[in-house]
């Protein structure tokens, strides 16, 4: 069974399962906005730190301006695809590596290329912090990858 509830609803949640903690560290890949339907700026807010893992240019420098969360304008992919560049099919906040990705009512906008690392890699750049507290990890068909 899937659940899925509106965003305020899963901040609480969120602040529940945590017992309201004002420190952790996150890591958010496929971010999108910084702000809305986000799932870290609560946490931020709260006072965690983290990574914050978005594609799209100009979605990652709102990051920047916004969020002090360390930004990589990258997409999260295999070993195999590590190091390319590959088309990246915009669509609004369902976009993704996934040419065959679709959701009902969503318009494609076009197709940049992207570099693309590993989640490892990233990690390992960022001297992440250990434990993460929450991965957060939305890829839109890309999972397996």
């Amino acid at each position: 069974m899937r659940a899925i509830f509106p965003y305020h609803v899963e901040d609480k949640l969120k602040e529940e399962f945590f017992d309201g903690s004002q420190a952790g560290y996150y890591v958010d890949v496929g971010a999108n906005d910084p702000q809305e339907g986000s799932q870290t700026w609560h946490l931020e807010q709260l006072g965690w730190d983290g990574i914050v893992i978005e594609p799209q240019p100009d979605l990652a420098e709102r990051h920047r301006q916004k969020r002090r969360a360390r930004v990589y304008n990258l997409a999260c992919s295999s070993p195999e695809n590590s190091g390319r560049m590959m088309p990246f099919h915009v669509a609004g906040i369902h976009s993704s590596l996934a040419s065959s990705f679709f959701v009902a009512g969503m318009r494609r906008e076009g197709i940049i290329d992207v570099p693309v690392k590993t989640l490892d890699e990233i990690l390992t750049d960022a001297q992440a912090q250990i434990p993460i507290d929450l991965l957060s990890i939305d890829v839109e068909s890309h999972e397996i990858e």
